[in-house]
């Protein structure tokens, strides 16, 4: 291990992140092959049929991938943080669970696979032709289920133990042989779809065995033996809280691609075909990047547990830098080649053309974020606009209002008409001011000054109305604390808190205001009791239109706006706004840099 500990604490960082993920990335690219060799020897067989199958089949499949990298990518963290902390037991124990975890859960997946195969040919959007290709190829490959999980989580697992080149060696003898077998299967053999299916799990155990073969020999300082797995001491949590974040991708990416191949198949087999080529050509530049982070995963793990913070932000920013650059230059060659690409596995023309508008489409998704944003200012314009052409007919009907009670008196209905235009009106005034807290500042609107100023005037606003409602509000408001901002933004951002508490404080109660600069940063809290929180909504007080407690807060007039206003104010400021609840009271706190 001293080698390993070499690299991982004292090798330069360039040296340490190269070594690392370049085998990381060697691998994926061979993933990346094994992935296109079904599509490109199926191609071989002039059915353009064949190879829409292969890309219904495909992204159910990759569920099973997603699935070896919760234990895979959650494994390999937490026996780096092991390995830097100096508990060597520990690892072997996570690396134990995560292989009997994957045997485990990959039967299960395979069972539930073959138990439903149907409906998951219905969900996927098989059609007349594509039915039987695609179960053939998906009952196959979910045969093999354990051995795809087992061979994705130790072709992690093993980088943590600093070898990244047997963590290639796996899956590159699992690819290479898939590749290998695919055209004697599917084109010597004549087995077609079938034979592709067969090849995969061949490939996939071959992978497996290799790792288990490793383990085996006793050559590593991990362990796989039933008699050193256990759940305990953190290792289940440990595992699936950074192994579920970090597979959600590939299970949404998965899932997306389930629901495009759905909806493509409405427009025929020849377009199912083209949007499966066409993930596949994009696909190029977002696997070598998954490489690179997995290869840098081990060493970022490993300086958190030994504590090596500045080496942790070393490598962050050169794999950061790195990885842009790597991204521009994969994106910018699958653009200049994808006709030739997209020619390698399509045959038809129908859907040659269908795969090149895909492509197309897939690889400049970036440049359509502009358009995003001018729609986003758009539909807030529209909110800023819409209210402004509400008020009017809203002060007519108030104004007739008026003169029915004039002519007929006072009327419940008329009363209750009346109240609901009010709040309407009040409604529209907040919606319009949130729009506008949520715009980008202009520079024009910044100025620097006194948020103590605005801090007193606020407290001696309120604290008459608190009062008047039997309670007390006090404050604890240094003097001659700066910010800048946008002044009218925090005479809002007080009077929101100030007011909620107000509203929502317990019978004589004390509502209590504090100001204070801790490092570059000013923290605003309000505080009151506040009895029956549900501490399990907290979070969500935030949220647009959301009320704790509704008939309360229809009592109080409140529209569940204002919090959501006081985070938009917060958030332009560069700030963050959280609450907490303890022994029944209730405190929003806001962190706001100085300079923001």
């Amino acid at each position: 291990m001293s080698d390993t500990m070499n690299l991982f604490e004292k090798a330069p960082v360039p040296q340490a992140v190269l070594k690392n993920a370049l085998p990381a990335m060697a691998a994926m690219l061979m993933v990346l092959i094994y992935n296109l060799a079904d599509t490109f020897f199926i191609s071989q067989t002039r059915s353009d049929i064949l190879v829409a199958a292969v890309s219904l089949a495909t992204p159910v499949f990759l569920i099973f991938m997603a699935v070896g990298t919760v234990f895979g990518i959650g494994g390999t963290s937490v026996i780096s943080r092991a390995f830097g902390q100096g508990r060597a037991e520990h690892a072997k124990k996570v690396c134990s669970f995560c292989m009997w975890g994957c045997v485990a859960v990959g039967i299960i997946m395979s069972l539930a696979f073959l138990f439903f195969m149907d409906q998951i040919l219905t969900l996927i959007g098989a059609s007349t032709d594509t039915w039987e290709p695609t179960k053939t190829y998906l009952t196959i490959v979910a045969l093999g289920g354990p051995f795809v999980l087992i061979s994705v989580c130790y072709s992690n697992v093993l980088r943590a133990e600093g070898q990244p080149n047997k963590a290639m060696a796996g899956q590159v003898l699992g690819n290479l042989l898939n590749v290998i077998l695919d055209p004697i299967m599917i084109l010597a053999f004549n087995w077609g779809i079938a034979g592709a299916a067969i090849a995969t799990v061949i490939g996939n155990v071959a992978g497996a065995g290799y790792y288990i073969l490793y383990f085996l020999q006793g050559k590593s300082t991990l362990s796989i033996h039933i008699r050193d797995f256990s759940v305990k001491d953190q290792i289940f949590t440990g595992v699936l809280a950074i192994g579920i974040p970090a597979s959600l991708g590939s299970l949404l990416m998965s899932v997306s691609q389930i629901i495009v191949n759905a909806r493509m198949a409405g427009y025929g087999d020849m377009a199912v075909a083209g949007m499966g080529v066409a993930m596949k050509v994009t696909m190029m530049t977002g696997m070598v990047c998954i490489g690179f982070g997995q290869g840098v995963q081990p060493l970022l793990g490993y300086c958190v547990g030994a504590k090596l913070w500045e080496r942790f932000k070393k490598i962050m920013r050169f794999s950061i830098f790195f990885s842009l650059a790597l991204s521009a230059v994969m994106t910018g060659l699958c653009y200049l080649l994808r006709g030739s690409i997209i020619r390698v596995f399509l045959t038809e023309p129908a859907s040659f053309d269908y795969a090149l508008t895909f492509t197309n489409i897939l690889l400049t998704t970036s440049f359509l974020f502009g358009p995003f944003v001018d729609n986003l200012e758009r539909q807030r314009q529209f909110v800023t606009d819409a209210s402004h052409e509400l008020k009017t007919p809203l002060a007519i009907l108030s104004a007739d209002m008026g003169l029915l009670e004039d002519t007929y008196g006072e009327d419940k209905w008329l009363e209750s008409a009346k109240s609901q235009i009010t709040r309407l009106d009040r409604l529209i005034k907040n919606l319009v001011e949130l729009a506008r807290t949520e715009e980008t500042i202009k520079e024009d609107a910044v100025e620097l000054f006194s948020i103590s100023e605005i801090a007193q005037a606020s407290a001696d606003t309120f604290q008459p109305l608190a009062e008047a409602d039997g309670k007390t509000l006090t404050s604890e408001i240094p003097d001659e604390i700066s910010l800048k901002g946008v002044q009218d933004n925090f005479f809002r951002l007080f009077s929101i808190l100030l007011d909620n508490a107000v509203k929502y404080c317990d019978p004589v109660g004390n509502i209590h205001l504090s100001v204070s600069v801790w490092g570059r940063n000013i923290y605003i809290s309000v505080s009151n009791p506040c009895a029956g929180v549900d501490t399990a909504q907290l979070s969500r007080y935030f949220d647009r239109f959301y009320r704790a407690d509704s008939s309360r807060a229809r009592s109080t007039g409140g529209y569940g706006i204002g919090l959501s206003t006081a985070k938009a104010i917060v958030t332009r400021h560069k700030g963050r706004i959280s609450n907490h609840y303890a022994d029944g009271v209730i405190t929003f706190t806001a962190v706001i840099p100085q300079m923001s």
